[in-house]
């Protein structure tokens, strides 16, 4: 058994053993993402919840990031678990940073819960977290706005670079209306009624929708959409269509599916109309 395993008290052990199993447990079929990691991480998850791993075998396990593991609850837990596994450097909590000012805002960083080493931007315009390569000590930066996530992958050299990126997609994010502007009541009838026949064609139960984190914008995404399907006007209230016209394509389905990209392309629509009368108004 690892000496660092065998360390670690009786409720730290049982809480590791039990981040673990969902890992060590994943199959195809029930698993999702865990399913996917490598053949012997998976087996080193195994030894861990057996409680006989070996000092690879914590290696292997404290390699993974937010990146392998997605944002799942089992991911947060499985991260927070096995903090107390890692070198005392990795394991230092970052603390808040502040970048100064950016177009008349003073932007920070606060470390994420959701991503060990992580910050959030702002708390809620977006998210970078730290990623290391397996067999390589080069660190490299994803970065996520809230609207979209900035390229696929780790990216960014380093964490202001990746800050950076999401304050600039931030500057040049355009607000929509107030919710009790008139706005949303005088949006043309026959896009009305096209977000009514893309939106019925959408799948609640299954795929990205059904997925989606965190929990309460599902929540709020589903009530829109369901809002959207209900009636051929589609005279939805601004606060759900103000949900729709800011969900980025991949919030609405898979990439290669054509039933959101319709969705998507009819939220554009709406949203250019707004934003040209907000503009002239």
């Amino acid at each position: 058994m690892a000496a660092a395993f065998a360390a670690l008290d009786e409720p730290t052990q049982e809480a590791v053993v039990a981040a673990v199993i969902p890992l060590a447990t994943a199959t195809p079929q029930r698993g999702g993402r865990l399913a996917q990691l490598p053949r012997d991480v998976r087996e080193a998850a195994m030894r861990t919840a057996l409680r006989v791993p070996s000092d690879q075998d914590l290696d292997h396990l404290t390699a993974l990031d937010a990146q392998a593991l997605g944002r799942s609850k089992q991911a947060r837990h499985f991260l927070t678990a096995l903090q107390d596994l890692r070198p005392a450097a990795a394991r230092d909590e970052t603390g808040p940073v502040d970048l100064g000012t950016t177009g008349d805002r003073a932007w920070r960083l606060e470390p994420d819960p959701a991503y060990l080493g992580g910050y959030r931007v702002l708390a809620d315009v977006g998210a970078i977290a730290p990623v290391r390569p397996r067999k390589s000590d080069t660190v490299r930066w994803t970065a996520e706005h809230r609207r979209r996530t900035l390229g696929r992958g780790p990216a960014r050299a380093g964490r202001d670079t990746a800050a950076r990126a999401v304050i600039a997609a931030e500057d040049a994010w355009a607000p929509l209306p107030d919710l009790d502007d008139d706005a949303y009541r005088r949006i043309p009838a026959g896009l009305r009624s096209n977000l009514h026949g893309a939106a019925s064609r959408i799948d609640l139960r299954h795929g990205r929708l059904a997925q989606i984190q965190p929990g309460a914008y599902r929540q709020q995404l589903h009530a829109a959409l369901g809002q959207a399907r209900r009636t051929a006007t589609g005279h939805i209230r601004g606060q759900h269509l103000a949900v729709l016209l800011d969900a980025a394509r991949e919030d609405l389905g898979a990439p290669a599916s054509t039933t959101a990209d319709r969705l998507y392309e009819v939220i554009q629509d709406i949203r250019a109309i707004l934003l040209t009368r907000a503009d002239t108004a």
